[in-house]
């Protein structure tokens, strides 16, 4: 009888474990719930705060953006369109960007070019494929059209920079360009043109060009173009956009450059006389005096100097340029450099790390009582001088006379 009693006590034990069990599991699941209802909840509110930051920064690059809204922009010679794609996200609708080269072309030339086409339709903006700048007057497309602004980013031929042919070039496609966008501006409209301010796009003479095609002009019944002021060219304005080479998909650095302002003659305003941006190219400007060489580019010098045969002549060691990480161990020798913060993270809890962390550690601290000692010493040696100093200046004379 107290087996059959005792196994009845198990079974009954055993029963409410498992009730109590499931009570636990079902408490488990409402805490996890309530935990994935909280966090969903933080992400929306990230989410619309990301929105939020995004719109607050959309508004202050708009205020900081040279152009307003309300202004009709012709964009020419947008190789990939990112300039013309970063200007509709930002709001800009009033745009009719175009390109040189034909789209099967432009696809082919440049990878990004579809993402930015799809973007300009989707917000509405047509494009206008195998249009040449230089000819704004004839083109139908253009017809009965006039524009508030006019913009041509990093005009070029084409032609390699250092070339003979490479100046002569560029500085007629000004000229042409001068005597081509009259046609298509309003009275109070400004025509925008962006260059570097290297030695090289320095030698165009933008100025010179731009009085050259005012002789022509004025021959017509077009209004003469004129400087009005320059700026400098900000990146950070238009967020997407890319400087890209004019035959390849190559990206080309858009530091130090100034945006050119010109606009219609007209007796409201005087046009200001600017200095010059830099100095002029010369052929053989960049030098190696030690090697006794000349270079045509800054590009090509810096090649050289991180040669072997600039080493041999001077006797340096490798030139090894220094490489900025933003994820990077401040601790281990020789640098460890991470591609993300995860990356880091785990090297930072690796074995190899504790132990390099370690031997600093341990050098560190020998360093300090070698250092330590040295003063304690010095110090010795400092207080014996001083002894020996004062017990000469106690020496009676009478002694040193006898």
């Amino acid at each position: 009888m107290g087996k059959r009693k005792r196994g009845k006590d198990d079974q009954q034990s055993k029963k409410k474990q498992k009730t109590g069990d499931t009570s636990q599991r079902q408490k488990r699941k409402q805490t996890l719930e309530k935990k994935e209802n909280s966090l969903k909840i933080q992400k929306a509110t990230t989410q619309e705060e990301i929105d939020a930051r995004i719109l607050e920064e959309v508004k202050s690059r708009k205020k900081t953006c040279p152009y307003t809204q309300e202004q009709s922009i012709l964009i020419l010679g947008d190789g990939d369109l990112s300039f013309s794609s970063a200007l509709a996200r930002l709001g800009y609708t009033h745009l009719t960007p175009t390109v040189y080269i034909d789209k099967e072309k432009c696809l082919q030339q440049y990878s990004t070019a579809r993402s930015n086409i799809n973007c300009l339709e989707h917000f509405g903006i047509p494009i206008l494929f195998s249009l040449d700048a230089l000819k704004l007057s004839t083109e139908p497309r253009l017809k009965n059209q006039l524009f508030d602004v006019v913009i041509f980013n990093f005009p070029h031929t084409g032609v390699p920079n250092y070339d003979d042919a490479s100046i002569l070039s560029n500085q007629n496609l000004l000229t042409s360009l001068f005597t081509s966008v009259p046609y298509v501006l309003t009275r109070n409209g400004e025509f925008h043109v962006s260059l570097k301010s290297e030695p090289v796009y320095n030698s165009w003479r933008i100025l010179e060009q731009c009085s050259q095609a005012y002789d022509i002009v004025v021959e017509t019944s077009m209004k003469p173009l004129k400087i009005k002021h320059r700026r400098k060219f900000q990146t950070y304005w238009f967020v997407g956009y890319t400087h890209v080479a004019t035959s390849s998909q190559r990206s080309v650095a858009s530091n130090d450059c100034y945006v050119w302002i010109f606009g219609p003659e007209s007796k409201e305003w005087e046009s200001p006389k600017l200095k010059s941006v830099g100095p002029l190219y010369e052929k053989g400007m960049f030098k190696c005096r030690p090697c006794k060489e000349q270079f045509d580019s800054k590009k090509r010098l810096e090649l050289h100097l991180q040669s072997r045969k600039h080493r041999d002549n001077t006797g340096e060691e490798k030139y090894c340029p220094p490489v900025v990480s933003a994820f990077q161990c401040p601790t281990c020798r020789p640098v460890v450099r991470c591609n993300t913060q995860k990356h880091l993270d785990e090297h930072l809890k690796s074995r190899k790390h504790l132990r390099k962390c370690k031997s600093l550690a341990k050098r560190v601290t020998r360093e300090r009582k070698q250092h330590t000692k040295k003063s304690n010493n010095n110090n010795k040696s400092k207080k014996k001088n001083r002894k020996k100093s004062k017990d000469k200046k106690n020496v009676d004379p009478e002694i040193l006379v006898s």
